[in-house]
């Protein structure tokens, strides 16, 4: 059961980091875009604080997406489910 909630943060975290990545990207490259047609524009300023606040609610969903599965498989035979698979 530790198994699947531990899986199901990492790909939670995982996912929550590399949207946070390609959402700065994109942010930089727009925001550079725009320097070029505007001198006067605004520096792109990263929040750290927040976007590392981000990442909790992320682990948190990843554990609670994991209840009922996690559940479900603990219910079941090790040996038969793997000789399922």
């Amino acid at each position: 059961m530790r198994m699947i909630q531990l899986e199901s943060v990492v790909i939670s975290l995982f996912g929550a980091a590399s949207g946070m990545g390609l959402g700065t990207l994109l942010a930089w490259g727009v925001n550079r875009t725009f320097a070029h047609a505007e001198p006067d524009s605004v520096p792109t300023i990263l929040p750290f604080g927040r976007l590392l606040l981000f990442l909790l609610p992320a682990g948190l969903v990843g554990v609670m997406a994991a209840q009922w599965p996690a559940r479900q498989a603990a219910r079941l035979d090790i040996l038969t489910s793997v000789q399922s698979a």
